[in-house]
């Protein structure tokens, strides 16, 4: 089974993700309040978004602890790859509802005749959603970064969608206040706005968590790196790198060509070796498969068409 996950790692990420449940539920709730005492289709629009943070910092919070548990036997490579899927479920998410709100602000885009102007009290809680959720996303960008943790990740961009939300609330809340009656309907025109930064935050997350889903091969520095820790005494050639996520930790295969007259323990002793200078080299590795080949025989033989590959 691989090494075992790095539980201060995990708790951290799920410290971050529950500040921020707390921060959106309050939001979600002086939101509605601004919204629907400022009339303001726009922010309550943006009350909604605040609401999938919810739901979805709440589902991160619960994906982050189960992927944090130890291998077992039915699943000997960890439960790292449910912080995948939640993130998928989180971009979906997101998705739906911006179908809603985009499906709502066209209404009322088409149907201007029933729109209130919004006040104020609407314009002032847009900037206060601003200033949080920018604060919010830079907080957990910089833990998901320093933890690798594509779900952090995701759910810090959502809060950076968010902030863009209320940007585009605010300006059409404020132009609709400036303009009178005939700007009312800058309103749920910012609202649809909303609706798009929504929509392409969700898809931009889903991309990114479906690459891991696939074990799509890690960075192109991340796997130079693997290769020099690789390239100990002993090896004359690092023929294949393959890597994928799961989770915060990375798993990786490394195929190694020595001489061909090396005996048994000592190729056992060089894979050791090797395995523990690539997780020196980075941190987030918990295990590496080393395949040993003999050199001379794949020169003669020619080597597999996957030993291009990095």
């Amino acid at each position: 089974m691989p090494a075992n996950d790095n539980p201060h790692a995990y708790n951290a990420a799920s410290r971050a993700a529950g500040i921020g449940v707390v921060a959106n539920v309050a939001l979600v709730v002086v939101k509605l309040i601004g919204g629907i005492y400022g009339h303001s289709a726009a922010l309550v629009a943006d009350a909604l978004h605040s609401l999938t943070d919810v739901v979805s910092s709440t589902a991160l919070v619960w994906s982050l602890r189960k992927a944090g548990q130890p291998a077992d036997p039915e699943h000997p490579y960890g439960h790292g790859k449910i912080e995948s899927i939640t993130a998928s479920v989180i971009a979906g998410l997101l998705l739906a509802v911006a179908g809603g709100i985009a499906v709502g602000a066209w209404f009322r885009i088409r149907h201007p005749e029933t729109l209130e102007g919004p006040t104020g009290l609407a314009l002032v809680v847009a900037l206060i959603s601003i200033v949080v959720k920018e604060a919010l996303f830079q907080y957990k960008l910089y833990v998901g970064r320093r933890l690798n943790s594509s779900s952090l990740i995701a759910e810090a961009w959502h809060h950076r969608s968010d902030a863009f939300s209320s940007l585009a609330a605010t300006l059409g809340i404020g132009g609709a206040i400036v303009g009178g009656v005939p700007w009312r309907v800058l309103d749920p025109i910012a609202a649809f706005v909303v609706a798009l930064i929504i929509a392409v935050m969700a898809v931009a997350i889903f991309r990114r968590s479906s690459l891991e889903l696939m074990d799509t091969q890690l960075p192109a520095d991340t796997l130079e790196k693997i290769r020099q820790a690789a390239a100990q005494p002993g090896v004359l050639h690092v023929e294949k790198v393959f890597t994928r996520k799961s989770g915060l930790n990375i798993l990786v295969d490394v195929h190694l060509e020595v001489d061909d007259n090396m005996t048994v323990l000592a190729s056992h002793r060089l894979g050791h070796e090797v395995e523990e200078q690539v997780m020196r080299a980075v941190p987030q590795v918990i295990q590496v498969l080393v395949h040993i080949e003999p050199h001379h025989r794949a020169e003669r033989e020619g080597r597999r068409p996957m030993a291009a590959k990095h």
